[in-house]
């Protein structure tokens, strides 16, 4: 199993946030997504919101439009 994921946000200007994660939780057109290591792959809408990622019990977040 995996332990980490690679969480990399891309604007059409700039690499905005490129780390490994522990989990990430983001806001999808249909609700809240939560993604952990080895997550099937996924293709999906994303909201406007707050994105949330978690690294060694310690979460960030992240305004995305």
């Amino acid at each position: 199993m995996a332990e980490n994921l690679q969480l990399e946000v891309i604007t059409p200007h700039r690499t905005v946030l490129n780390k490994q994660v522990d989990s990430i939780s983001l806001p999808g057109i249909e609700g809240e997504l939560g993604i952990l290591a080895d997550h099937i792959p996924l293709l999906t809408i994303m909201d406007s919101g707050i994105l949330t990622y978690s690294i060694k019990e310690k979460t960030q977040s992240l305004a995305v439009h």
